[in-house]
């Protein structure tokens, strides 16, 4: 795929009183083409079949506006209110292998329009060992507008709470916080998945999510901290399963995780971070219809390939490790060193004897930072990704032939100036 992005921005900052405000808008841009098989997507090249465009542009015009203030009454209270609306388009042409012919066919252009607005308090009671008390609301609404021009579509629309108690240090000499969290939130529905479900928009389900979060954090003298953490999540209809027939139940998705994290950062003259975590978690999932083919791809007769079902693939063991060291300076440079490894247990997918193995993953980054005094800075860097270059299996389809592995290793050099 060759594409490019444009992004622009305004933001203005204001104060009147001791409510202060900020209202920014935005326009995205990305456009592109995507290389496409005249014999179908998926499968190898034939050296004798020629290959064509598929253009496509999407647009995001954004908005915002939002308030905050601090007050008294029965405590301290920061409230928090805002307002954002988007507009978005995706538009391609029609792809040769649904015309049948040599070259891309007419465009082909679905909208949508994305609203949402919350309210927020963070009150801290002034009563010793009492919690603090962070609730809120926010409502999101999204509609779609296919391309056939017919009625729009009313999706995602919802009211979701968010409540937050944290309770102070309650044992002496041990500088602990425990908290408790509730949220619920809704996704934003790709609009390409509007346009295949355009002949029964009954199938159109947006992904919404309602967490529970609960833990404790201790907080050692130097700038480092331990905290377990659990947490239940409840997903309907993920994004894998947003497809279905009317008449088919939306997916559900249940995932509980336990997590340990230790993280340290020196605030001396080594600028040393750290950070490390394990996971053990369990993800389990009631429904059918996930498909787990990359593609789907034409039959000999012209029709499609039937979509293939699979049981939803977990990883119950997580470790990530993150270094980061300041080096000596190098005249007026300041380099820094970054090591990062993640390992994750392979996925279980439905016939398989076993799980999938072990993914390993270490990436490093080191990167220059010289200011200049009054007018900004600059940064030159190198990131690797995947070091080793390993490419172990991460995901097979319903039949138990592997079709994703690991991204291989990649460079990205970065010159970057601020001012």
């Amino acid at each position: 795929m060759h594409s490019t992005t444009t992004r622009t921005s305004l933001t203005l900052e204001s104060a009147i009183g001791e409510t202060s405000f900020e209202a920014s808008v935005g326009w995205l841009h990305h456009e592109g083409d995507l290389e496409a098989l005249l014999h179908g997507q998926g499968a190898f090249p034939p050296t004798d079949v020629p290959r064509t465009g598929a253009p496509f542009s999407t647009n995001r015009y954004q908005a915002s506006a939002s308030a905050e203030r601090w007050l008294t009454l029965l405590g301290s209270h920061h409230l928090r209110a805002g307002i954002d609306a988007e507009a978005l388009s995706f538009a391609h042409a029609t792809s040769p292998l649904d015309t049948g012919a040599s070259v891309p066919g007419p465009e082909v252009r679905t909208r949508g329009s994305v609203l949402g607005a919350y309210v927020q308090d963070s009150w801290r009671v002034p009563l010793r060992y009492s919690p603090d008390l962070n609730v809120g609301v926010r409502y999101d609404a999204q509609r779609i507008l296919l391309p056939d021009r017919g009625p729009s579509l009313r999706v995602g629309e919802q009211v979701s709470p968010r409540l937050e108690l944290t309770f102070p240090t309650l044992i002496p000499w041990f500088d602990m916080r425990f908290f408790a969290r509730y949220g619920s939130t809704v996704s934003v529905l790709p609009l390409s998945l509007a346009e295949r479900a355009s002949g029964s928009p009954s199938a159109l389900v947006a992904p919404t999510s309602r967490d529970f979060h609960l833990g404790f954090r201790y907080l050692a003298d130097i700038p480092s901290h331990f905290a377990l953490t659990y947490l239940h999540r409840k997903l309907d209809a993920p994004v894998e399963g947003l497809l279905r027939t009317p008449v088919a139940r939306a997916r559900e998705r249940r995932y509980e995780a336990l997590s340990l994290v230790f993280q340290q950062e020196d605030t001396g003259n080594h600028g040393l971070r750290f950070y490390l975590s394990y996971t053990r978690s369990s993800l389990t999932e009631r429904g059918t219809g996930r498909v787990r083919t990359p593609v789907l791809q034409h039959t000999l007769d012209g029709g499609w390939l039937p979509f293939l079902d699979a049981a939803v693939s977990d990883r119950p063991d997580s470790i990530k490790l993150y270094v980061r060291r300041d080096l000596p300076f190098l005249d007026s440079w300041d380099p820094s060193l970054s090591l990062s490894y993640i390992g994750e247990s392979g996925a279980w997918m439905e016939g398989a004897p076993s799980r999938l193995p072990w993914v390993h993953t270490i990436d490093a980054s080191v990167a220059f930072l010289y200011r200049i005094e009054y007018t900004g800075r600059i940064t030159l860097g190198l990131d690797v990704s995947n070091i080793l270059n390993l490419q172990a299996v991460t995901r097979t389809d319903a039949l138990g032939a592997p079709f994703e592995y690991q991204p291989p290793r990649q460079l990205r050099l970065q010159a970057r100036y601020d001012f």
